[in-house]
């Protein structure tokens, strides 16, 4: 859509932005409120939590017997690895020390005042996005920058996702800049998640989903679960198998 069509739908678009395409049923997903629920309905369901350091995974021969934490050993039959970006970095993970690397995503979140600029639905550009969240916040987004396990929000991150904002949505240079902040996507070398068995008997990952973890969470649940409970699954998880980085060395 162009012009005036383009301007009813969205009005908060400058005038740099000339066309663009509008998916209606487009949605979005509050990671933080994810974050939340998920461990509130695992524990409904039964889960226990237990917050340690992993030292290592406790193998013998061929088969994992459990974790060692630094409170003690968890024995277990299963062991599911879903470290993120440090997910080769646990100690007999059975995957190569580049199978994953961080990719760390500077965020920025600003706040609009009652009468400012908003933009009704989320908004993607060339270079990011804004995405209307409760109470005026707007979530901009996103660096995607290969500097290893650097968590740092730095000056030209923020700067290039503002820049970016501020290109679709001039009007959003009166808003206020509430908070900024990093984290790592945890991306594959070969662009493909990392789930189900690993070469080691009872040893599972779910990792490697670079930007999309939060919208692949059910189907990855899905597969996990299929691979320990050694059911066949209506999913073809073959393509994901974290074995495949082993296979292409050996």
């Amino acid at each position: 859509m162009r012009g005036d069509e383009l301007a009813k739908l969205e009005p908060a678009l400058g005038p740099a932005v000339v066309a663009a395409v509008h998916f209606p049923d487009e949605a979005q997903v509050d990671a933080q409120a994810l974050a939340h629920a998920i461990p509130a309905a695992a524990r409904h369901a039964g889960a226990q939590f237990r917050r340690a350091s992993v030292a290592r995974l406790r193998i013998e021969g061929r088969r994992v017997l459990g974790v060692d934490l630094d409170t003690g050993l968890v024995a277990a039959g299963a062991v599911v690895i879903a470290a993120g970006a440090w997910t080769p970095l646990v100690a007999g993970a059975a995957l190569p020390a580049d199978a994953i690397a961080p990719v760390r995503g500077q965020m920025v979140l600003l706040r609009t005042e009652p009468d400012g600029v908003a933009p009704r639905a989320v908004v993607f550009g060339p270079a990011g996005y804004v995405v209307p969240r409760p109470h005026g916040h707007l979530l901009l987004g996103s660096t995607m920058e290969r500097v290893g396990f650097d968590k740092r929000v730095t000056a030209g991150g923020v700067a290039s996702i503002l820049a970016h904002a501020l290109s679709l949505m001039p009007g959003l240079a009166g808003a206020t800049l509430e908070s900024t902040w990093a984290g790592f996507r945890p991306a594959p070398r070969d662009g493909l998640p990392l789930i189900g068995a690993t070469a080691v008997d009872g040893l599972f990952v779910a990792s490697g989903h670079h930007r999309n973890g939060i919208l692949l969470t059910p189907v990855t649940a899905e597969l996990v679960a299929d691979a320990v409970l050694g059911r066949a699954g209506a999913i073809d998880g073959s393509p994901f198998r974290p074995s495949r980085f082993s296979e292409a060395e050996s």
